[in-house]
Protein backbone atom coordinates (compact mmCIF):
# COMPACT_ATOMS: atom_id res chain seq x y z
CA UNK A 1 0.00 0.00 0.00
CA UNK A 2 1.27 3.54 -1.01
CA UNK A 3 0.41 6.87 0.17
CA UNK A 4 -1.56 7.15 -2.94
CA UNK A 5 -3.49 4.68 -2.69
CA UNK A 6 -3.99 5.98 1.30
CA UNK A 7 -5.85 9.45 -0.32
CA UNK A 8 -7.38 8.68 -3.05
CA UNK A 9 -11.11 7.50 -1.98
CA UNK A 10 -10.84 11.27 -0.21
CA UNK A 11 -9.55 13.37 -2.87
CA UNK A 12 -10.76 15.71 -5.53
CA UNK A 13 -8.60 15.66 -8.84
CA UNK A 14 -8.34 18.70 -10.38
CA UNK A 15 -7.80 18.77 -13.65
CA UNK A 16 -7.51 22.31 -15.16
CA UNK A 17 -7.77 25.75 -13.74
CA UNK A 18 -11.51 25.89 -13.22
CA UNK A 19 -11.21 22.99 -11.60
CA UNK A 20 -8.95 24.38 -8.42
CA UNK A 21 -10.67 27.69 -8.70
CA UNK A 22 -13.86 26.06 -8.27
CA UNK A 23 -12.50 24.06 -5.71
CA UNK A 24 -10.96 26.93 -3.73
CA UNK A 25 -13.93 29.01 -3.83
CA UNK A 26 -16.22 26.16 -2.31
CA UNK A 27 -13.68 25.89 0.36
CA UNK A 28 -13.31 29.53 1.21
CA UNK A 29 -17.37 29.81 0.62
CA UNK A 30 -17.70 26.73 3.57
CA UNK A 31 -15.24 29.24 5.57
CA UNK A 32 -17.40 31.97 5.65
CA UNK A 33 -20.64 29.88 6.13
CA UNK A 34 -19.82 28.31 8.75
CA UNK A 35 -16.80 30.61 10.78
CA UNK A 36 -14.02 27.53 9.97
CA UNK A 37 -10.53 28.52 9.16
CA UNK A 38 -8.77 26.78 6.73
CA UNK A 39 -4.89 26.70 6.52
CA UNK A 40 -3.36 25.40 3.21
CA UNK A 41 -0.08 23.11 2.76
CA UNK A 42 1.16 21.77 -1.12
CA UNK A 43 3.42 19.17 -1.44
CA UNK A 44 4.94 18.78 -5.34
CA UNK A 45 4.30 14.76 -4.85
CA UNK A 46 1.07 13.71 -4.65
CA UNK A 47 2.51 10.39 -3.63
CA UNK A 48 4.03 11.76 -0.29
CA UNK A 49 3.27 11.23 2.65
CA UNK A 50 2.03 14.18 5.35
CA UNK A 51 4.87 13.74 7.67
CA UNK A 52 7.04 16.49 9.74
CA UNK A 53 10.36 15.94 8.95
CA UNK A 54 11.80 14.54 11.98
CA UNK A 55 9.04 11.60 11.69
CA UNK A 56 10.59 11.16 8.04
CA UNK A 57 13.28 11.24 9.28
CA UNK A 58 13.33 8.75 12.31
CA UNK A 59 11.27 6.56 9.83
CA UNK A 60 14.54 6.43 7.25
CA UNK A 61 16.31 5.52 10.14
CA UNK A 62 14.23 2.97 12.14
CA UNK A 63 13.16 -0.01 11.44
CA UNK A 64 10.26 0.12 13.13
CA UNK A 65 7.25 2.64 12.74
CA UNK A 66 8.56 5.79 14.90
CA UNK A 67 6.73 6.67 18.46
CA UNK A 68 6.15 9.66 20.41
CA UNK A 69 8.78 7.98 22.58
CA UNK A 70 11.68 8.01 20.44
CA UNK A 71 10.33 11.13 18.58
CA UNK A 72 10.34 13.14 21.72
CA UNK A 73 14.14 11.86 22.48
CA UNK A 74 15.59 12.86 18.79
CA UNK A 75 13.88 16.26 19.17
CA UNK A 76 15.28 16.77 22.66
CA UNK A 77 18.78 15.99 21.55
CA UNK A 78 18.59 18.27 18.46
CA UNK A 79 17.40 20.81 20.91
CA UNK A 80 20.34 19.74 23.31
CA UNK A 81 22.65 20.54 20.27
CA UNK A 82 21.05 23.85 19.65
CA UNK A 83 22.05 25.52 22.81
CA UNK A 84 25.44 23.58 22.77
CA UNK A 85 26.09 25.99 19.60
CA UNK A 86 24.43 28.94 21.03
CA UNK A 87 21.64 29.32 18.31
CA UNK A 88 19.29 29.69 20.66
CA UNK A 89 19.27 32.99 21.15
CA UNK A 90 18.20 36.02 18.97
CA UNK A 91 20.12 39.60 18.49
CA UNK A 92 16.90 41.38 19.10
CA UNK A 93 15.10 39.69 20.95
CA UNK A 94 17.28 37.60 23.34
CA UNK A 95 16.46 33.86 24.43
CA UNK A 96 13.96 32.39 21.91
CA UNK A 97 10.69 29.84 23.36
CA UNK A 98 10.95 26.32 22.09
CA UNK A 99 8.28 26.57 19.81
CA UNK A 100 10.68 29.58 17.99
CA UNK A 101 13.72 27.34 18.28
CA UNK A 102 11.83 24.70 16.37
CA UNK A 103 10.56 27.25 14.09
CA UNK A 104 14.29 28.83 13.01
CA UNK A 105 14.97 24.57 12.81
CA UNK A 106 12.80 24.30 10.49
CA UNK A 107 13.41 27.24 8.13
CA UNK A 108 17.01 26.01 8.08
CA UNK A 109 16.29 22.69 6.99
CA UNK A 110 16.84 20.99 10.29
CA UNK A 111 14.22 18.21 11.27
CA UNK A 112 11.63 19.11 14.12
CA UNK A 113 7.79 18.07 14.57
CA UNK A 114 6.94 20.73 13.07
CA UNK A 115 4.71 20.72 9.53
CA UNK A 116 4.84 23.59 7.50
CA UNK A 117 1.44 25.10 6.48
CA UNK A 118 -0.10 28.85 4.81
CA UNK A 119 -3.47 30.75 5.49
CA UNK A 120 -3.34 31.54 2.08
CA UNK A 121 -4.71 29.13 -0.76
CA UNK A 122 -2.53 30.40 -3.39
CA UNK A 123 0.79 30.44 -1.18
CA UNK A 124 -0.36 26.64 -0.89
CA UNK A 125 -1.35 26.45 -4.45
CA UNK A 126 2.50 28.03 -5.30
CA UNK A 127 4.57 25.26 -2.80
CA UNK A 128 2.40 22.17 -4.54
CA UNK A 129 4.10 23.47 -8.47
CA UNK A 130 6.95 25.07 -7.36
CA UNK A 131 10.13 23.76 -9.28
CA UNK A 132 12.18 21.05 -7.50
CA UNK A 133 16.02 20.80 -8.34
CA UNK A 134 18.60 17.87 -7.18
CA UNK A 135 22.15 17.95 -7.82
CA UNK A 136 21.46 20.82 -10.97
CA UNK A 137 18.50 18.60 -12.42
CA UNK A 138 15.08 19.15 -12.23
CA UNK A 139 12.63 16.52 -10.26
CA UNK A 140 9.29 15.68 -9.81
CA UNK A 141 8.33 17.93 -12.96
CA UNK A 142 6.05 14.99 -14.17
CA UNK A 143 4.71 14.25 -11.18
CA UNK A 144 0.93 15.27 -9.74
CA UNK A 145 1.08 17.88 -7.28
CA UNK A 146 -1.27 17.70 -3.51
CA UNK A 147 -2.87 20.59 -2.27
CA UNK A 148 -4.64 20.33 1.62
CA UNK A 149 -6.81 22.29 2.91
CA UNK A 150 -6.67 21.96 6.53
CA UNK A 151 -9.25 22.96 9.28
CA UNK A 152 -7.59 24.61 11.60
CA UNK A 153 -10.80 25.98 13.58
CA UNK A 154 -10.34 26.63 16.96
CA UNK A 155 -6.58 24.70 16.96
CA UNK A 156 -4.30 27.53 17.02
CA UNK A 157 -2.29 28.13 20.20
CA UNK A 158 -2.15 31.92 19.86
CA UNK A 159 -5.97 31.69 20.41
CA UNK A 160 -6.43 29.38 22.70
CA UNK A 161 -6.11 30.32 26.60
CA UNK A 162 -4.84 26.90 27.68
CA UNK A 163 -2.23 26.99 25.19
CA UNK A 164 -1.23 30.56 24.73
CA UNK A 165 1.90 30.74 26.86
CA UNK A 166 3.46 27.61 24.68
CA UNK A 167 4.68 30.47 22.82
CA UNK A 168 6.84 31.92 25.45
CA UNK A 169 7.89 28.82 27.03
CA UNK A 170 11.48 28.17 27.39
CA UNK A 171 10.83 24.53 27.85
CA UNK A 172 8.81 22.21 25.65
CA UNK A 173 5.28 22.69 26.46
CA UNK A 174 3.91 19.12 25.78
CA UNK A 175 4.85 15.77 27.53
CA UNK A 176 8.50 14.76 28.34
CA UNK A 177 8.96 18.74 28.88
CA UNK A 178 9.16 20.77 31.93
CA UNK A 179 6.75 23.16 31.24
CA UNK A 180 3.82 20.19 30.47
CA UNK A 181 0.50 21.17 31.67
CA UNK A 182 -1.10 18.30 29.52
CA UNK A 183 -1.17 14.31 29.74
CA UNK A 184 0.28 12.11 27.53
CA UNK A 185 -2.90 10.53 25.92
CA UNK A 186 -4.32 14.27 25.13
CA UNK A 187 -1.05 15.13 23.49
CA UNK A 188 -0.48 12.09 21.27
CA UNK A 189 -4.57 12.38 20.18
CA UNK A 190 -4.97 15.67 19.12
CA UNK A 191 -3.65 18.04 16.90
CA UNK A 192 -2.48 22.12 17.44
CA UNK A 193 -1.88 24.87 14.86
CA UNK A 194 0.73 27.49 15.95
CA UNK A 195 1.05 31.01 13.81
CA UNK A 196 4.56 32.73 14.87
CA UNK A 197 5.22 35.93 15.38
CA UNK A 198 7.00 38.29 12.79
CA UNK A 199 10.64 36.65 13.69
CA UNK A 200 11.07 35.94 10.44
CA UNK A 201 10.57 37.82 7.44
CA UNK A 202 10.48 34.91 5.02
CA UNK A 203 7.72 33.31 7.13
CA UNK A 204 5.52 35.95 7.42
CA UNK A 205 5.70 36.95 3.92
CA UNK A 206 4.20 33.00 3.00
CA UNK A 207 1.83 33.28 5.95
CA UNK A 208 3.18 30.73 7.37
CA UNK A 209 1.94 28.66 10.60
CA UNK A 210 2.44 25.23 11.75
CA UNK A 211 0.51 22.06 12.56
CA UNK A 212 1.74 19.75 15.04
CA UNK A 213 0.94 17.30 17.73
CA UNK A 214 2.18 13.88 19.48
CA UNK A 215 2.63 10.77 16.89
CA UNK A 216 -0.87 9.51 16.89
CA UNK A 217 -1.51 6.98 20.13
CA UNK A 218 -3.60 3.51 19.54
CA UNK A 219 -6.51 4.50 21.74
CA UNK A 220 -8.50 7.55 22.39
CA UNK A 221 -8.49 8.96 25.95
CA UNK A 222 -11.50 6.26 26.43
CA UNK A 223 -9.81 3.58 26.13
CA UNK A 224 -11.37 2.90 22.58
CA UNK A 225 -9.88 2.36 19.49
CA UNK A 226 -8.83 5.04 16.79
CA UNK A 227 -10.55 4.05 13.56
CA UNK A 228 -9.75 5.68 9.78
CA UNK A 229 -11.97 4.45 7.41
CA UNK A 230 -10.78 2.63 3.92
CA UNK A 231 -13.22 4.60 1.71
CA UNK A 232 -15.78 7.51 2.16
CA UNK A 233 -18.89 5.09 1.96
CA UNK A 234 -17.17 3.65 5.39
CA UNK A 235 -17.91 0.30 3.73
CA UNK A 236 -14.64 -0.90 2.95
CA UNK A 237 -13.55 -1.64 7.15
CA UNK A 238 -10.69 0.34 8.32
CA UNK A 239 -7.38 1.14 9.07
CA UNK A 240 -5.21 0.21 11.85
CA UNK A 241 -3.36 2.79 13.35
CA UNK A 242 0.17 1.38 12.68
CA UNK A 243 -0.09 1.19 8.56
CA UNK A 244 -2.06 4.17 8.70
CA UNK A 245 0.98 6.48 10.49
CA UNK A 246 2.84 5.61 8.04
CA UNK A 247 0.93 8.39 6.08
CA UNK A 248 -0.79 11.15 7.94
CA UNK A 249 1.70 11.37 11.21
CA UNK A 250 -1.07 13.35 12.86
CA UNK A 251 -4.68 12.71 13.79
CA UNK A 252 -6.17 13.14 10.69
CA UNK A 253 -10.44 12.71 9.09
CA UNK A 254 -11.29 13.32 6.01
CA UNK A 255 -13.96 15.84 5.52
CA UNK A 256 -14.82 14.34 2.22
CA UNK A 257 -17.45 11.67 4.52
CA UNK A 258 -20.68 13.41 3.84
CA UNK A 259 -23.02 13.25 6.89
CA UNK A 260 -20.84 11.77 10.01
CA UNK A 261 -20.17 14.40 13.08
CA UNK A 262 -16.92 15.80 13.00
CA UNK A 263 -14.35 14.05 15.49
CA UNK A 264 -13.35 16.81 18.03
CA UNK A 265 -9.37 15.13 18.42
CA UNK A 266 -8.91 14.51 14.83
CA UNK A 267 -7.67 17.51 12.25
CA UNK A 268 -10.09 17.53 9.29
CA UNK A 269 -8.75 18.00 5.72
CA UNK A 270 -9.84 18.50 2.28
CA UNK A 271 -7.31 16.36 -0.29
CA UNK A 272 -6.87 17.85 -4.08
CA UNK A 273 -4.46 15.72 -6.75
CA UNK A 274 -3.29 18.44 -9.30
CA UNK A 275 -2.56 16.47 -12.63
CA UNK A 276 0.92 17.28 -13.67
CA UNK A 277 0.75 16.55 -17.32
CA UNK A 278 -2.08 18.64 -17.93
CA UNK A 279 -2.05 22.71 -16.30
CA UNK A 280 1.11 22.92 -13.34
CA UNK A 281 3.65 24.29 -15.75
CA UNK A 282 1.35 26.56 -17.04
CA UNK A 283 -0.25 27.38 -13.34
CA UNK A 284 3.54 27.85 -12.05
CA UNK A 285 4.34 29.95 -14.91
CA UNK A 286 0.83 31.94 -13.70
CA UNK A 287 1.58 32.06 -10.28
CA UNK A 288 4.97 33.55 -10.92
CA UNK A 289 4.47 36.69 -12.94
CA UNK A 290 4.83 39.45 -10.68
CA UNK A 291 1.15 41.91 -11.30
CA UNK A 292 0.93 45.28 -8.86
CA UNK A 293 -2.76 45.56 -8.75
CA UNK A 294 -4.54 45.24 -5.82
CA UNK A 295 -4.81 41.71 -5.02
CA UNK A 296 -5.08 41.30 -1.55
CA UNK A 297 -7.77 39.25 -0.55
CA UNK A 298 -9.54 38.05 2.39
CA UNK A 299 -11.40 35.03 4.14
CA UNK A 300 -13.89 34.06 1.72
CA UNK A 301 -13.01 36.05 -1.16
CA UNK A 302 -12.58 34.81 -4.29
CA UNK A 303 -9.24 34.07 -6.42
CA UNK A 304 -8.54 36.79 -8.90
CA UNK A 305 -10.19 36.66 -12.26
CA UNK A 306 -7.38 37.54 -14.25
CA UNK A 307 -5.30 34.78 -13.46
CA UNK A 308 -7.12 32.55 -15.34
CA UNK A 309 -6.86 34.60 -19.06
CA UNK A 310 -3.24 33.79 -18.04
CA UNK A 311 -3.23 30.22 -16.95
CA UNK A 312 -3.08 29.57 -20.94
CA UNK A 313 0.39 31.01 -20.87
CA UNK A 314 3.25 28.01 -20.46
CA UNK A 315 6.36 30.47 -20.73
CA UNK A 316 8.23 31.41 -17.51
CA UNK A 317 7.95 35.04 -16.54
CA UNK A 318 10.19 37.09 -14.07
CA UNK A 319 10.93 35.27 -11.11
CA UNK A 320 12.45 37.94 -9.45
CA UNK A 321 12.83 37.39 -5.24
CA UNK A 322 11.38 40.95 -4.04
CA UNK A 323 13.05 40.25 -0.62
CA UNK A 324 11.80 37.36 0.81
CA UNK A 325 11.86 34.30 -1.44
CA UNK A 326 8.17 35.21 -2.98
CA UNK A 327 7.30 36.34 -6.50
CA UNK A 328 5.37 39.76 -6.30
CA UNK A 329 1.73 37.79 -6.78
CA UNK A 330 2.34 35.83 -3.44
CA UNK A 331 3.46 38.47 -1.61
CA UNK A 332 0.52 40.86 -2.39
CA UNK A 333 -2.11 37.70 -1.27
CA UNK A 334 0.41 36.94 1.40
CA UNK A 335 -2.55 39.01 3.84
CA UNK A 336 -5.47 36.11 2.69
CA UNK A 337 -6.97 33.58 4.87
CA UNK A 338 -8.97 31.05 3.46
Amino acid sequence: MTPSDFWQPFEFTVKSFNDLVKIIDQIMDRAVEHDIQFAWRGQVDASWSLHSSLYRRLSLTSVATPDEAALAERELNILIDLHRWGLHTHPTVGRLSVLNQLAILQHYGAPTRLIDITLNAWVGVWFAVEKKWQNGIEVHHDKDARLFAVDITGRLTNEHDDYRSWEDSVSRPWPDGKASKITKEEWTTSVYAWRPSRLDERISAQNGAFLFGGVPATTKPDGNKFQFPKSSNNKNGHWKVAPRARFPSVRTSSTRREGRRRLARCIHFVSLRVQSSLFVSALRSCLATPTRRSTRTTRGSRPLAHLHSRVGEPQLRDQTDHGDGLPLFLIEYRGAAA
